[in-house]
């Protein structure tokens, strides 16, 4: 395909110009692109930011680990307290209750707390450095490289006034 063919939209745009396209695309891209410098300032800062938050949720999870384990002792020395006889079995029932629900609340407040909650921030930090990586290589290569990575957008996306308006994986 040379530089003045045009490539099929499927939508309600019959053609858009391949040199329109890889416009478009390589407008996009170029915003897309980190410096190193940047890269490694988000690097640096998205790192920090993950210690910090380990740092101020440790003790948060650690005290209501200890929280759960007190309540649960409770309850196994009111089931003791039932099989000697010291309590009737509604007072047990109750009290139990009360316990269960009371370690609900713990183990759901754990679950806000818990280190491993999110991502790691290497996947982010990742993302960052291949979609710019990626981005940059587009801009660099050949033409015919460009339109064959863009024939993969195209077969995907959706048309709206002769621009790509998004691109859904498997809606053909």
């Amino acid at each position: 395909m040379s530089e003045t063919q045009s490539i099929f939209s499927p939508a309600t745009e019959p053609y858009t110009r391949a040199e329109t396209l890889t416009q478009q695309f390589a407008g996009g891209l170029r915003e897309l692109i980190l410096s190193p410098a940047i890269l490694q300032w988000l690097t640096t800062e998205l790192l920090q930011s993950e210690e910090s938050e380990r740092l101020v949720r440790a003790p948060v999870f650690r005290r209501d680990q200890a929280e759960l384990e007190r309540v649960k002792a409770r309850l196994d020395m009111r089931y003791g307290d039932r099989l000697d006889g010291r309590i009737d079995a509604d007072t047990y029932d109750k009290m139990a209750k009360e316990v269960r629900e009371q370690q609900l609340r713990i183990q759901e407040m754990m679950g806000s707390a818990e280190p491993t909650t999110f991502p790691p921030m290497s996947r982010a930090i990742d993302l960052m450095v291949y979609t710019s990586m990626a981005a940059q290589e587009f801009m660099e290569c050949s033409g015919e490289r460009q339109r064959k990575s863009l024939q993969l957008v195209v077969k995907e996306a959706s048309w709206k006034g002769g621009r790509v308006a998004e691109v859904v994986p498997g809606a053909v």
